[in-house]
This record gives C-alpha cells, sequence and structure tokens, in this order.
C-alpha cells in the first residue's frame, strides 16, 4: 500500500501469458493479444484505472470491451461509470480505460477486458490446416500392441507430449479396474466466452492384445491428436475437451469412469464426437458388408448402401435420437466444407439399439446412457474391417486421405459447435468486500 497525496492506492499486477502459435500456413489470423495487464484503484475517489497493452500479429486493427462479472453473472454496464460495453477502437500498444465504481455494491467481481480484431477465423481456410504427413507420423507411432507396457508406456507420452505442445491444459485421470490400473488423458481448451459450456473430442487409445490395433484405434487416437493440434491455434466461445480413453476394449471402462467424475463435478457436456476405426475405405463392389437388421430398422440407410453396390467408401454418422442435432451439424458441416466425404448418417431409436446393439459398443454409448448428447463417427467396426481385433489390423491397409476428410469435417463442426471467436480476453480480481465501505 501507498499513499499518494490524498489518496490510497492499490495496484494489482497480473501476469498473464498468452502463447501466440504462429500459423506458417494459409495466412489463417489470430486475434490480438493482451499483455502488461496492470489495474490501479484509488480507494478515495472510487476510481478505477487499467493499464493495458495490445498486440495483433497481423497488425489488423484492434477493438476492446470491458466486462465485469459477480459470481459468475454479468453486471450491467449502467452500474459503473465509464463503462465500456460496446467495442471500441484502440492502438496497438499500450492503453488505459478507467471507470468509477462508486455505485457497485461491496462484492468480489472479476474484470474482463476482451479485445478483437473483428477477423473471424474461416472455417475452410482451417480445414487446410489438416496435415498429411502428420498424421502418418502419429498413426505410425501409436499402431502395435498397446498391452505391452513399454509401448503403451509410448503411446501416453505421445498423447500427453500432443496437449502440453499445443498448450493446452493436461489433466490425468487414474482409475482401478479388471486387476489394472487404467489411464484417461484429458487436454483442456478452456472457452473464452464465460460459459460452462463444454464439448467433448475422444477415441480410446487401448488395443486387444495381440493386434497391432492401427485401425482399432490408432486411426482414431490420430484423428483426435490432429484435431488438438489444429484447434488448439484458436479461441472458442465454448470449452473443449480432448479426452484419450483406456480400457475400452474392457467393455467401456475408463468413458464410464470419466462420466462418473464430471458428474461428480457437474461439468456441463453439451455434446461428445467419440471417433473408432476411422482408417478402412474402399471403393470395390460389396467391400461393405450390411447386416440384415440395417433393412429392417434402417430401410434408407440399407437403400443408400444398395445403390453403391455396398462399397466402404463412407463414414457412420451414429447418434440415439437425443443427441440427432449432433448428427446433423456434422452432416452439414461435411456437405458445406468437405463434399467428397460421402456421410451415412443412423438416427437409433431405444427399440433399435437394443435389436442392434452392436451400435452401441463404443465410448459415446456410456454417455448416451448419462443422458449426454454423443455422436459416434466411424466406419462400421467389423462389418468393413475383416482383421478386426486381429493381428492382420494393420499400418499398411490405412487409407489417410479418408482419415483426413474425417478430420476435416469434424474441424468444420466442432469450429460451429464451439463457436470460434476472433476475441482473447484477460481477466483480475476487484474485490470490494472489506474495502469499498
Amino acid at each position: 500500500m501507498q499513499k499518494l497525496a490524498s489518496a490510497i492506492w492499490y495496484r494489482i499486477i497480473i501476469t498473464i501469458c498468452f502463447v501466440t502459435t504462429a500459423l506458417t500456413i494459409f495466412s489463417q489470423n489470430s486475434p490480438p493479444s493482451i499483455k502488461n495487464l496492470v489495474i490501479k484503484r484509488d480507494s478515495i475517489s472510487k476510481k478505477l484505472e487499467i493499464f493495458f497493452e495490445i498486440n495483433d500479429r497481423e497488425n489488423d486493427e484492434a477493438y476492446i470491451k470491458l466486462n465485469l462479472f459477480a459470481n459468475g453473472k454479468k453486471v450491467p454496464a449502467d452500474q459503473y461509470l465509464g463503462a465500456i460495453d460496446t467495442l471500441t477502437h484502440v492502438i496497438n500498444g499500450f492503453n488505459t480505460i478507467s471507470f468509477s465504481y462508486a455505485g457497485l455494491p461491496s462484492k468480489k467481481y472479476e474484470i474482463q477486458i476482451v479485445a478483437s480484431d473483428l477477423n473471424k477465423p474461416k472455417i475452410q481456410d482451417v480445414i487446410q490446416m489438416v496435415d498429411s504427413t502428420m498424421l502418418d507420423s502419429i498413426l505410425m507411432t501409436v499402431q502395435g500392441d498397446r498391452n505391452i507396457p513399454a509401448h503403451s508406456k509410448d503411446v501416453k507420452a505421445l498423447i500427453k507430449s500432443t496437449f502440453l505442445t499445443n498448450n493446452l491444459t493436461l489433466e490425468v485421470q487414474q482409475f482401478n479396474a479388471a486387476k489394472k490400473i487404467g489411464e484417461n488423458i484429458i487436454g483442456h481448451l478452456f472457452g473464452a466466452g464465460h460459459t460452462d459450456t463444454t464439448y467433448l473430442i475422444c477415441a480410446h487409445f487401448d488395443s486387444v492384445k495381440g493386434s497391432p490395433g492401427a485401425d482399432d484405434n490408432a486411426s482414431g487416437i490420430t484423428g483426435m491428436l490432429e484435431l488438438a493440434r489444429i484447434l488448439s491455434k484458436f479461441r472458442f466461445r465454448h470449452s473443449i475437451q480432448f479426452v484419450a480413453f483406456d480400457m475400452e476394449e474392457d467393455g467401456s471402462i475408463g468413458s464410464k469412469n470419466y462420466v462418473e467424475k464430471i458428474h461428480a463435478k457437474k461439468i456441463n457436456i453439451a455434446g461428445v464426437i467419440n471417433l473408432d476405426m476411422i482408417g478402412r475405405y474402399s471403393d470395390d463392389a460389396n467391400s461393405q458388408f450390411v447386416p440384415e437388421e440395417i433393412q429392417t430398422l434402417f430401410p434408407g440407410v440399407f437403400e443408400i448402401l444398395s445403390i453403391d453396390s455396398n462399397r466402404a467408401n463412407f463414414v457412420l454418422d451414429i447418434s440415439n435420437v437425443a443427441s440427432r442435432s449432433l448428427a446433423e451439424t456434422f452432416l452439414q458441416a461435411a456437405n458445406s466444407y468437405v463434399p467428397d466425404l460421402k456421410v451415412v448418417t443412423i438416427i437409433a431409436s431405444d427399440s433399435a439399439l437394443k435389436a442392434m446393439p452392436d451400435l452401441a459398443s463404443s465410448d459415446h454409448a456410456r454417455f448416451w446412457e448419462a443422458g449426454f448428447k454423443s455422436l459416434h463417427i466411424g466406419e462400421g467396426g467389423p462389418t468393413r474391417n475383416t482383421e478386426y481385433h486381429s493381428s492382420g489390423d494393420t499400418f499398411d491397409k490405412i487409407n489417410f486421405q479418408f482419415i483426413a476428410k474425417i478430420t476435416k469435417a469434424l474441424l468444420a463442426s466442432i469450429m460451429l459447435l464451439a463457436q470460434a471467436q476472433d476475441f482473447i480476453t484477460a481477466s483480475a480480481t476487484l474485490d470490494l468486500t472489506t474495502l469499498n465501505k
């Protein structure tokens, strides 16, 4: 505390680290950064001054606004004199804003500065960031029997390092089951919109004993990690979690454990997209086996496949009735941004799921059971991959163009669902509980 004439100033210095990742291809825009945030408060005049530095990598014009929150709720701007409630132009460099807090009740507040260059990332540019070489490299590293301790350790290390390298917050959930210690690996990309809404992108990394599991499910992990690499470069209104589940092959034990924990934490999961087996593709006639139940339960799907001579040239988009909106978002995103990816959508009623339990044979179903919206993206498992759960599930049979197209469609879907933003935020705490009297 320092006395300055008749005023008592409280200086709060907040260090905020925003790691700016340069996008070296496609000239993709990034929002401005906020640095060197300093807040001064004069408790005599009830005046707050906020000093900060704005930098925009592309030298775009920057705009800011000020938000004030109490107990997680936004305070109306008319309650604090001089508030900047609409986007206001500022210079690149050092700036100062001030307002009177004389009319505010004695509470703890979060002061949030929002900076924008009014240039939202374009989905058609973002999907071009999918790197086929990266997909190849990830899958080559992951494939192999993950029941071998040394290889399992390497795969877990790859997942963790990918999350950390891309500035995601790492969380590891360990659990005991089936006489083993399981490990779910989570990368958090927190939203910038002051909401508690979260979208989940998941895939399981374990494999059955004796199988290299290139398709099941190194392919799904590969897609998920590429999504994490790209999406981490942007800001979103809502939060995104990237989750690598363990012990799916033991009965989706990892995802069951995860669901129990999010119920306990009361996390608002708005939608889950599960990638399981996305690596096999063929344009040969009758390369896709079609179970007879499809004709009875989903005659429209049966007709689509029959007309195309049952070719294994599509990705399945499976949801229950409650998750229809997720399935429709993925289909629309694929049609709009990856039109050469053929999507076959199945919306399964409860009776259909009872008649075809294989539609619920992966981690997405654990979320259905818990009442969350969840979507399965895959090829149909053993109806396409005849080396399913065997030593023949190998790297050389993977179609990387197919994985790339699916990854692009998922990128577009998440950009829409989580709401990609053109802004970044910086926050500090204003405590009036003892000094605003």
